[in-house]
Protein backbone atom coordinates (compact mmCIF):
# COMPACT_ATOMS: atom_id res chain seq x y z
CA UNK A 1 0.00 0.00 0.00
CA UNK A 2 2.74 2.29 0.89
CA UNK A 3 4.46 1.60 -2.52
CA UNK A 4 1.26 2.31 -4.35
CA UNK A 5 0.56 5.65 -2.42
CA UNK A 6 4.53 6.96 -3.25
CA UNK A 7 3.87 5.82 -6.77
CA UNK A 8 0.49 8.19 -7.02
CA UNK A 9 2.25 10.88 -5.67
CA UNK A 10 5.34 10.68 -7.65
CA UNK A 11 3.39 10.49 -10.75
CA UNK A 12 1.50 13.98 -9.46
CA UNK A 13 4.58 15.18 -8.52
CA UNK A 14 6.03 14.78 -12.19
CA UNK A 15 2.41 15.99 -13.68
CA UNK A 16 3.58 19.51 -12.17
CA UNK A 17 6.95 19.40 -13.52
CA UNK A 18 5.49 18.64 -16.91
CA UNK A 19 3.53 21.79 -17.11
CA UNK A 20 6.07 23.53 -19.27
CA UNK A 21 5.58 20.79 -21.86
CA UNK A 22 2.31 20.15 -22.18
CA UNK A 23 0.23 22.42 -24.65
CA UNK A 24 -2.81 24.06 -23.03
CA UNK A 25 -5.30 25.29 -24.84
CA UNK A 26 -3.95 28.69 -25.20
CA UNK A 27 -0.62 27.16 -26.64
CA UNK A 28 -2.83 25.43 -29.28
CA UNK A 29 -5.16 28.48 -29.85
CA UNK A 30 -1.97 30.07 -30.47
CA UNK A 31 -0.28 28.24 -32.70
CA UNK A 32 -3.61 28.15 -34.74
CA UNK A 33 -3.31 31.77 -35.32
CA UNK A 34 0.31 31.75 -35.66
CA UNK A 35 0.15 29.54 -38.70
CA UNK A 36 -2.89 31.61 -39.64
CA UNK A 37 -0.52 35.04 -39.76
CA UNK A 38 2.05 32.87 -41.26
CA UNK A 39 0.57 31.29 -44.27
CA UNK A 40 -1.38 34.45 -44.93
CA UNK A 41 1.95 36.65 -45.05
CA UNK A 42 3.72 34.37 -46.77
CA UNK A 43 0.34 34.57 -49.43
CA UNK A 44 0.24 38.55 -49.62
CA UNK A 45 3.75 38.76 -50.03
CA UNK A 46 3.78 36.36 -53.15
CA UNK A 47 0.91 39.06 -54.37
CA UNK A 48 3.12 42.01 -53.71
CA UNK A 49 5.93 40.37 -55.41
CA UNK A 50 3.78 39.98 -58.50
CA UNK A 51 1.63 42.87 -58.28
CA UNK A 52 3.59 45.96 -56.54
CA UNK A 53 4.57 48.72 -58.12
CA UNK A 54 7.62 50.21 -56.03
CA UNK A 55 10.36 47.74 -56.00
CA UNK A 56 10.51 48.54 -52.08
CA UNK A 57 7.13 46.87 -51.67
CA UNK A 58 8.51 44.05 -53.25
CA UNK A 59 11.26 43.23 -51.30
CA UNK A 60 9.22 43.97 -48.20
CA UNK A 61 7.04 41.07 -49.88
CA UNK A 62 9.88 38.83 -50.28
CA UNK A 63 11.04 39.64 -46.64
CA UNK A 64 7.29 38.19 -45.79
CA UNK A 65 7.64 35.39 -47.80
CA UNK A 66 10.82 34.06 -46.57
CA UNK A 67 10.76 35.48 -42.64
CA UNK A 68 7.12 33.73 -42.55
CA UNK A 69 7.88 30.30 -44.19
CA UNK A 70 10.73 30.18 -42.06
CA UNK A 71 8.30 31.11 -39.06
CA UNK A 72 5.99 28.28 -40.21
CA UNK A 73 8.84 25.57 -40.62
CA UNK A 74 9.71 26.53 -36.70
CA UNK A 75 6.34 26.57 -35.55
CA UNK A 76 5.75 22.91 -37.50
CA UNK A 77 8.53 21.68 -35.99
CA UNK A 78 7.23 22.54 -32.32
CA UNK A 79 3.68 21.15 -32.79
CA UNK A 80 5.25 18.10 -34.18
CA UNK A 81 7.45 17.71 -31.12
CA UNK A 82 4.22 17.89 -29.33
CA UNK A 83 1.95 15.74 -31.38
CA UNK A 84 0.13 18.56 -32.43
CA UNK A 85 -0.93 19.25 -36.48
CA UNK A 86 -1.46 22.70 -37.79
CA UNK A 87 -4.01 23.95 -40.03
CA UNK A 88 -2.89 23.33 -43.33
CA UNK A 89 -3.85 26.47 -44.88
CA UNK A 90 -4.42 30.35 -43.81
CA UNK A 91 -7.91 31.53 -42.12
CA UNK A 92 -10.81 32.96 -43.92
CA UNK A 93 -9.45 36.34 -42.89
CA UNK A 94 -6.73 35.89 -44.91
CA UNK A 95 -7.85 34.46 -47.77
CA UNK A 96 -10.41 37.33 -48.06
CA UNK A 97 -7.29 40.09 -47.74
CA UNK A 98 -5.63 38.54 -50.36
CA UNK A 99 -8.46 38.26 -52.81
CA UNK A 100 -8.75 42.19 -52.47
CA UNK A 101 -5.22 42.27 -53.06
CA UNK A 102 -5.38 40.60 -56.19
CA UNK A 103 -8.15 43.06 -57.62
CA UNK A 104 -6.01 45.96 -56.82
CA UNK A 105 -3.46 47.68 -59.28
CA UNK A 106 -0.53 50.04 -59.05
CA UNK A 107 -0.19 52.63 -55.53
CA UNK A 108 -4.12 51.73 -54.82
CA UNK A 109 -2.23 47.95 -54.29
CA UNK A 110 0.91 48.68 -52.92
CA UNK A 111 -0.47 51.45 -49.94
CA UNK A 112 -2.96 49.02 -49.09
CA UNK A 113 -0.61 45.93 -49.05
CA UNK A 114 1.49 48.42 -46.66
CA UNK A 115 -1.78 49.18 -44.74
CA UNK A 116 -2.37 45.63 -44.09
CA UNK A 117 1.07 45.16 -43.18
CA UNK A 118 1.01 47.62 -40.17
CA UNK A 119 -2.19 46.25 -38.91
CA UNK A 120 -1.37 42.73 -39.73
CA UNK A 121 1.36 43.38 -37.49
CA UNK A 122 -0.26 44.95 -34.67
CA UNK A 123 -1.92 42.16 -34.35
CA UNK A 124 0.69 39.53 -34.38
CA UNK A 125 2.36 41.65 -32.26
CA UNK A 126 -0.93 41.48 -29.77
CA UNK A 127 -1.10 37.60 -29.89
CA UNK A 128 2.44 36.91 -29.29
CA UNK A 129 2.76 38.78 -26.28
CA UNK A 130 -0.50 37.11 -24.92
CA UNK A 131 1.25 33.89 -25.82
CA UNK A 132 4.51 34.85 -24.03
CA UNK A 133 1.88 36.03 -21.10
CA UNK A 134 -0.37 33.29 -20.91
CA UNK A 135 1.25 30.92 -22.46
CA UNK A 136 2.03 27.06 -20.82
CA UNK A 137 4.41 25.27 -23.40
CA UNK A 138 8.55 26.42 -22.98
CA UNK A 139 8.57 25.54 -26.56
CA UNK A 140 5.61 27.56 -28.06
CA UNK A 141 6.66 30.74 -25.59
CA UNK A 142 10.02 30.39 -26.66
CA UNK A 143 9.04 30.94 -30.58
CA UNK A 144 6.27 33.33 -29.30
CA UNK A 145 9.44 35.37 -27.92
CA UNK A 146 11.86 34.70 -31.32
CA UNK A 147 9.14 35.80 -33.31
CA UNK A 148 7.67 38.79 -31.26
CA UNK A 149 11.65 40.09 -31.91
CA UNK A 150 11.25 39.68 -36.08
CA UNK A 151 7.20 41.06 -36.08
CA UNK A 152 7.94 44.32 -34.17
CA UNK A 153 10.96 45.08 -37.09
CA UNK A 154 8.66 43.87 -39.47
CA UNK A 155 5.99 46.14 -38.04
CA UNK A 156 8.25 49.30 -37.87
CA UNK A 157 9.52 48.49 -41.50
CA UNK A 158 6.27 48.30 -42.90
CA UNK A 159 4.98 51.72 -41.05
CA UNK A 160 8.52 53.42 -42.51
CA UNK A 161 8.03 52.74 -46.02
CA UNK A 162 4.27 53.11 -45.60
CA UNK A 163 4.92 56.43 -44.61
CA UNK A 164 8.23 57.08 -46.68
CA UNK A 165 5.84 56.31 -49.61
CA UNK A 166 2.39 57.60 -48.83
CA UNK A 167 3.07 60.24 -46.38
Amino acid sequence: MLTLSALVLGASCNDDDDNGMQLSQKDMDFMNRATYINLGEVGSGNIAVQKAMNTPVKDFGSMMIADHTNAHQQLSSIASDNGYTLPSETDQEHKSMANMLMMLDGDTFDSTYMYMMVQGHDKAIALHQDELQNGKNKAVKEYAQDKLEVIQHHRHLADSLAHALYP
